[in-house]
Formats: C-alpha cells, structure tokens, sequence
C-alpha cells in the first residue's frame, strides 16, 4: 500500500514537471485551467493504472507518449511541433529513468522495484528542467549567482538520497519520507523563487510605465506651449504683416530681419530641444535633453527622421539606455559635454551620441568614480543597459562602433530597418 501511495506521489510530481516541460518549449497555454486540469488528471490515472497493472516498460512508454501529446496540444495544434516535444520530453524522461536505476538494480522488463528510485528520477528531471529552461528563457545577468545555489538544492537532495540508498543508511520506508520530504520541499522553494520573480517582473514594468508616463508627459506640455506660441502669433499676424510690409517699403532691411528674428524666438520653444519629425523618438529625446541641459554646460542635438518610422520602440530603448549612461558620464567630467546626431537614411537608422568623460586612467583623480556602463570598458561588460542596445542592435542585423579618445567617449549605433509599417 506504502509502494502504491508512493507511485501516486511521485507519478504526480512528474506529470507536473512535464507540463511545465512544455511550457517551457511552447510558451503559455490559451486553453482554460478546466482543460488543462482535465488533460492532466486523465494522464495521471492512465499512467498509474496502467503502471501498477502491468509493470511492463512497453506500456509505460506508450501512454506517456499518448499523455505528453495531449499536453503539448495544449500549447500547439502543430503535428510536427507536437511530435518533437513529445518525443523530447519522453526521452528526458527515459535518460533520468535509467540514471536512477542503473547504478543500484538491474531491471527486467515486468520486474516491481521501489518507489525510491521514482523519487531519484523526479530529482533529475527536475534539475532536467531547471537546466533546460536557463537555456532556453533569457535571464539577467544578476540572476545568475542566485540560479547556482538554486540548482544546489536539489542536486544536494539527489546526493543525499544516493547516498542513504548505497550505504544503506535507512531502511527503504525512512528513505522514502525523506525523499518525499526533500522533493516538497525543493518545489515549494522554486514556487517561491518564480513568485519573487513575477513580483520583481511586475516592480519593473511598473518603474517603465511611470518613467514612459513622464517622458509623455513632457512632450505633450512641448505641444501645449507650441500651440500656444503659435495662437498668439496667428491672433497678431495682421499687426506683425503691416509692420513688415511698412519696413520693406522703406528699404529698411536690417529692421527687417531683426524684427523677423524676434518673431521666429516668439516661436521657439525652450522645452522643444529636437523636433526630429517622429513623435515618439522626440518625445524621448527632449525628456533626456532636458534634463541633459540643467546638468550638463553643453548639449548640442541633431535629429532627423521620418514620421512613420518602423520599431520606434526599439529606437527608444537604444536612446534612453545611451543617453542616461552618456549623461551620467558627462555630469562626471570637467567639461561636461553631450552631443547627439540622429539621422535616417536608405533603410538604416545612425545615431551617433558624443560626450566628455572621465577616463580609466584617471578614475582614481575624479571626485566621483563613473558608473559601470560609461567607464571605458569593453561593451559587453558594460552593464543591463548596454547589454539591451545589444540585443536590439543584433536583432536589426546592426553595428556598435565605441571610440575613446583622451576625454571624448563615442558611441556609434547603425540600425538596418524599413521606414514604415
């Protein structure tokens, strides 16, 4: 009864896994949890019966390749993808098998041995499916020593229940409390782990919108005061057109253009650094230029580009990411220097963003000591942010250039894409 108990127990945490296999190949399910539940449950009592009836490996393998399929239909109606997760999983499935046999009994086909070694195979699967699923999902680069003492845990657990298995430490009732015991405890642990990543997730994304609200924000109180500016000009055109035709009767050119200068400043707006001709990308850069201009002494910025520009969003990860480290390096050096040139041209995006920094060499000679991303190592050390302009700048098949001169740091950035939707 204990053996059947255990079957249970071990047979469920492994249809779990198997589903979270296939998660991880195919992304989430569209399918309602009534479904799913459905699916999973079927699997389950189909897998059991069948295992406790007949003990033969045949069987066992056929209803887990019904079983898996009908999990990652789930996912995909897609017969060839289907059939390449099914097949995976089993084989996965089949490896950790023979990895928590093989080494203490030799099986034959029909023969009843210990749920023990079910518990084993569920151990390595699971470190199967953490393993393959670091792979296959992109992490943070601060993840990584967290992840190590993650995947600790259970192979510290496989360890521990090889070893009471080989020495004998326990009788085969203690070591299976105890495995049981180890495989709660290892998937209550990840559970929390995923959470304190969704809670993470979410902190971030939360940081994003508001930083995204305020960047909107500041570009529609530019288009405000442009309107405005504009209005009070429209309501005096009658007044300011009389004046100018009076001063060109009169052949008084030089009070003609001083008086046409002061009316193009009445247009001008201090907050509307770049009007590139793209929205989105302005209103980005004015937020970053602005705030570039209080900190910094010199700010010079060139942008031109078209209104119907494809992957804006791309272009303003790249933008907010250069400039918050080109600003935070400027602010750091003694000339305090930025300057941005942006153009588009034949399908390919240039951006090009200049500024003063304090060098390696002289870290040590600074009042402050620079950030990572803006000290004059090499790119791909350069820290989350840069390592984002990487992946954009490699999706769109581009180029990154970085020069350092005595006291200028450079950033060029080429972007292959199409100029509209």
């Amino acid at each position: 009864m204990f053996e059947f108990i255990l079957c249970a127990i071990t047979n469920l945490f492994r249809i779990y896994l198997t589903y979270c296999f296939a998660e991880i190949f195919l992304g989430k399910t569209n399918k309602s949890k009534i479904t799913v539940l459905c699916i999973c449950c079927s699997y389950y009592l189909a897998n059991i019966t069948l295992y406790w009836t007949f003990h033969t490996a045949w069987i066992n393998i056929a209803c887990n390749l019904i079983g898996v399929s009908a999990i990652a239909f789930l996912f995909t109606r897609s017969i060839k993808v289907n059939l390449f997760v099914t097949v995976s999983i089993n084989v996965i499935n089949i490896g950790c098998d023979i990895l928590a046999t093989l080494p203490y009994i030799y099986y034959e086909d029909g023969q009843s041995f210990s749920q023990v070694y079910e518990i084993l195979t569920d151990f390595y699967v699971f470190v199967c499916w953490f393993v393959i699923r670091k792979i296959i999902t992109t992490t943070k680069h601060a993840e990584r020593l967290f992840n190590i003492s993650l995947i600790s845990v259970p192979i510290l657990s496989i360890a521990l229940i090889d070893f009471m298995i080989y020495y004998k430490a326990c009788d085969g009732f203690c070591t299976a409390i105890v495995g049981i015991g180890l495989l709660i405890i290892n998937f209550f642990m990840f559970y929390l782990y995923n959470q304190l990543l969704h809670s993470m997730s979410k902190h971030f994304e939360a940081e994003l919108l508001e930083q995204r609200i305020q960047i909107y924000s500041n570009q529609l109180n530019v288009i405000m005061q442009n309107e405005e500016r504009t209005k009070a000009l429209h309501h005096d055109i009658k007044h300011h057109m009389n004046e100018l035709m009076i001063l060109a009767q009169n052949n008084k050119t030089a009070e003609l253009m001083q008086y046409l200068s002061k009316m193009n400043e009445a247009l001008q707006n201090p907050d509307e650094i770049v009007a590139s001709g793209n929205m989105e990308v302005d209103s980005v850069l004015n937020y970053h230029l602005h705030r570039a201009k209080e900190e910094l002494v010199t700010v010079t910025a060139n942008a031109v580009l078209p209104e119907d520009m494809k992957h804006s969003f791309d272009v303003i990860v790249v933008l907010g990411n250069l400039l918050d480290n080109a600003i935070e390096a400027a602010g750091q050096s003694e000339k305090k220097y930025l300057g941005v040139d942006i153009y588009f041209q034949k399908g390919i995006l240039f951006i090009q963003i200049d500024n003063s920094y304090v060098p390696k060499n002289s870290l040590s000679k600074a009042p402050r000591q620079t950030t990572p991303a803006t000290n004059g190592r090499s790119f791909k050390h350069q820290g989350l942010g840069l390592k984002n302009v990487q992946r954009i700048v490699d999706a769109h098949n581009g180029k990154i250039e970085i020069n350092e001169g005595p006291d200028l740091y450079s950033v060029k950035v080429m972007l292959y894409m199409s100029q509209s939707e």
